[in-house]
């Protein structure tokens, strides 16, 4: 008898494709598990090595041993000719059959029914937002606002990842010219807070919202979203996107084309790739820069030093990471400038490390380069320099409030105060002006200030 037969005989082929059906099976429902549970990465690699290592063993065991009428046997007890054989292998016959029915029970479930549930969800209407309400004139093109998304993981650990998420789109969407997007600091102000669609409009003067989820579990990321008109009071969409940790990029590609889609934007291709200007095609090295993000916003002491930490760790894994240095230069920016200084290191040594950390920004320009290139120049009092390079910061990155405000410090310092009073007063929204940090939401009376009293030159960039 070949060897084929006695894999046949011994129904090993019956075993493995069993034991596929029920690793399966039990990697998508431990992954559902524990994405309602704050469970550390290592946890479901864990469960995937051990499915693993089970699998040859699986094999073995049903080379070694017989499913026979009087139980499990040995093979080398078991005496032939009899009816063993054709019973354990319409046993395994049934039982595979039975595992495939539950993993298209499953399938069904989890790509049919939960796609309908959100379909549904699209067709759902709520209140809509009024027109007399408007805190604010809608602009002449699509106005729109990406609320935080909700960590789903249940995992705080996992929170900057989903804030990154948002981040990111909206950064995406705000390169879009044919677009007006609500900056990340008005957004984040949502956080957390039990509003209406309509009020989010109301209040940030905008038509269309897009809000949503993701939930992580190991190296598998899952995010929802839906595209809102809070004018008509429906979801234009509600789609769901599945990948892994390195598709996160494309994942956030898919849902920044299908808002583009849905408001039918024609873009070149060229402004498409200014998206990927200055990043990273490295999951690893992605993650640390989120984390660095993070902690850069806090604005603290403690956070400026752990964003360093992570920025550093960005710039190891992908040493062309241009956005990862301008993290790591705008950190130490804050760092000197702040005076967080420690052990008396001098405010020197750190203004230089910015620079340093900036030239290696700026060998693939992105708005944060320019607009930390702004600063130092400013600091160094090249005025003219540092506000070319904020108007390019700016046009990058156009939902970034803080710039509009450092251009507003610049022209205030070089003594047109009357400018600066304009552009100080459009960061002076309700609500964007309570998510500034403390130095801008100082800058925006003492710019107006200079204004009224026009004074030659009264403040000079500190």
């Amino acid at each position: 008898m070949s060897f084929i037969d006695q894999l046949k005989r011994r129904n090993v082929f019956r075993v493995g494709i069993a034991y596929l059906i029920v690793a399966w099976l039990t990697a998508q429902v431990t992954e559902l598990a524990l994405g309602s549970f704050a469970t550390p990465d290592w946890v479901m690699k864990t469960v995937l090595f051990l499915l693993a290592i089970g699998f040859p063993l699986a094999l073995i065991l049903a080379w070694a041993f017989e499913l026979t009428a009087d139980g499990i046997k040995l093979e080398k007890d078991v005496v032939r000719p009899d009816s063993s054989t054709r019973l354990s292998g319409r046993t395994f016959d049934f039982a595979i059959i039975g595992l495939l029915l539950v993993a298209v029970v499953f399938l069904v479930v989890d790509n049919y029914l939960l796609d309908d549930a959100t379909d549904r969800l699209a067709e759902q209407s709520f209140e809509p937002a009024s027109l007399d309400k408007m805190s604010f004139k809608l602009p002449d093109k699509p106005s729109i606002v990406v609320l935080p998304f909700d960590n789903m993981s249940s995992d705080q650990e996992q929170e900057y990842f989903v804030d990154g998420i948002t981040e990111d789109l909206t950064t995406d969407l705000a390169k879009m010219p044919g677009l007006f997007v609500i900056a990340r600091n008005s957004a984040f102000t949502y956080k957390g807070r039990a509003v209406t669609h309509g009020q989010v409009a109301e209040e940030l003067g905008v038509k269309y919202i897009v809000e949503g989820s993701v939930r992580r579990v190991g190296d598998r990321i899952r995010i929802n979203a839906q595209f809102i008109d809070a004018l008509s009071g429906h979801h234009v969409w509600a789609e769901r996107y599945d990948g892994s940790l390195t598709d996160v990029f494309a994942l956030q590609d898919s849902v920044v084309e299908q808002i583009v889609s849905a408001l039918a934007i024609n873009l070149p291709g060229t402004e498409l790739a200014m998206t990927l200007i200055g990043g990273t095609d490295n999951p690893q090295a992605y993650m640390a820069a989120l984390q660095g993000w993070d902690h850069y916003h806090r604005q603290s002491p403690e956070d400026a030093k752990n964003a360093v930490s992570f920025f550093e760790k960005a710039t190891e894994l992908d040493p062309g990471y241009s956005r990862a240095y301008a993290g790591l230069g705008r950190s130490y920016w804050d760092i000197s400038n702040n005076w967080w200084l420690e052990n008396g290191a001098p405010w020197q040594t750190t203004f230089n490390l910015a620079k340093a950390n900036l030239a290696l920004a700026m060998r693939e320009p992105t708005a944060d380069a320019f607009a930390l290139s702004a600063e130092l120049n400013a600091r160094m009092g090249r005025h003219e320099q540092a506000l070319s390079d904020i108007d390019r910061a700016i046009a990058l990155g156009p939902s970034v409030a803080d710039n509009t405000m450092v251009k507003a410090r610049i022209l205030n310092a070089i003594g047109r105060a009357g400018e600066a009073e304009q552009l100080a007063r459009q960061a002076m929204r309700p609500i964007l002006i309570t998510s500034l940090p403390m130095r801008a939401c100082l800058d925006i009376p003492c710019c107006i200030w200079s204004a009224m009293w026009k004074p030659p030159s009264i403040w000079r960039w500190q």
